[in-house]
Formats: C-alpha cells, sequence, structure tokens
C-alpha cells in the first residue's frame, strides 16, 4: 500500500520526484497504532496523505532490511516540505482507464 499510494502520488505531481515511502508507511501505522511489517489500510494510507504528507525520498529513504529494534524506527527530524494530497477511492474499469489514458488523463487508483 505504501509503494503504490507513494508512486501514485509522485506521479500526480509537476514533473517526477519520488517521495518517501518510509515516511508515510510510518505515520500509517502509528495512525493505525499497528506495528511495521503489518501493512496499512488504504482508508488509513489516504488519511495519511491528506494529513500528514510525505517529503521527499532523500529526507527518509526506504529501509530494505528488517529490523527487531523497534525504539529506532522513527521518523528523522526534518524542516523540509511535506507534501499532502486529498483524495477519496474510487470504482475503475479497465474500460474507463484505457479511456483516461487515450485521452491523456493521469490514472490513479484513487481520484486525487
Amino acid at each position: 500500500m505504501a509503494f503504490a499510494a507513494s508512486d501514485a502520488h509522485a506521479g500526480a505531481r509537476l514533473g517526477w520526484e519520488p517521495l518517501s515511502v518510509e515516511w508515510v508507511y510510518y505515520h500509517a501505522l502509528k495512525r493505525d497504532g499497528a506495528l511495521p511489517h503489518v501493512g496499512v489500510r488504504l482508508s488509513t494510507m489516504l488519511a495519511t496523505l491528506r494529513d500528514d504528507g510525505q517529503p521527499a525520498e532523500p529526507v527518509w529513504p526506504y529501509i530494505a532490511n528488517l529490523f527487531t529494534d523497534l525504539t529506532a524506527y522513527a521518523p528523522p527530524s526534518t524542516t523540509e516540505p511535506c507534501y499532502r494530497r486529498d483524495s477519496e477511492p474510487t470504482a475503475a474499469t479497465v474500460e474507463g482507464i484505457i479511456g483516461a489514458l487515450n485521452q491523456d488523463r493521469p490514472v490513479l487508483f484513487t481520484m486525487w
């Protein structure tokens, strides 16, 4: 969920700048009261993007290795901007996605 939402968010912005997957995942977990490596719900991820946003990827790069020290799992302090996005889940059909692509409109899992 974090990767898909992060890339969709980055793709909806002008230009292409990867955004911090780790940042948005951490804040979504915190919002749900869940532990890392559990996953988050779409509704939680959308609320996190809306309220907490996410900075550029270099602020908190993706952590590829599993870790066991949860006390060390926290975002860095930053004054970097956090980009926010408000969205709502929508139903999509293959035909609708193809039509949007043919009209050169962005196609995301939510309406941005």
